[in-house]
């Protein structure tokens, strides 16, 4: 897959890709960076409110990989903004690192709000632990 490319998962849910595989840190965002959500709005319509999660896939590596992340939105002249660090603790901006799901597997998603204004979202990878570890993250809309 690539960036901006949409899966059905099923009847009532849809995935698109947020970040193609990466392995190292993409730093903060810029200029047109991410994936622009009026194609997604030209695709499925009206983003929700609710029923939105960002799902943490890996691609590659071994040994006990992490992945640290957050996401960001491009507001219009608000410019970009962070929305949420995944896997936060008590401080929703900083990111605490995702663990493995199983052994050299990472598979978590977590539920975000407030991107449904959203010109563009972007998701930062701050860092990645393990060997060669890679990941990718997807987009994942339901609708009831």
């Amino acid at each position: 897959m690539a960036l901006g490319d949409v899966v059905q998962i099923s009847p009532n849910a849809t995935a698109i890709e947020l970040l193609a595989s990466a392995a190292t840190a993409n730093g903060a965002p810029s200029g047109a960076a991410g994936l622009d959500m009026n194609s997604v709005r030209t695709l499925l319509g009206d983003i929700p409110e609710n029923g939105i999660r960002i799902a943490i896939i890996s691609t590659a590596g071994s040994g006990t990989m992490t992945a640290q992340m957050r996401l960001w939105a491009e507001l219009g002249s608000l410019g970009w903004v962070v929305v949420q660090a995944l896997n936060h603790a008590a401080d929703p901006f900083t990111a605490v690192a995702i663990g493995e799901t199983s052994s050299d597997k990472i598979n978590y998603s977590e539920e975000v709000h407030a991107i449904a204004g959203a010109d563009r979202l972007y998701l930062e990878i701050i860092a990645l632990g393990g060997t060669s570890t890679a990941v990718k993250g997807e987009l994942v809309i339901a609708r009831q």
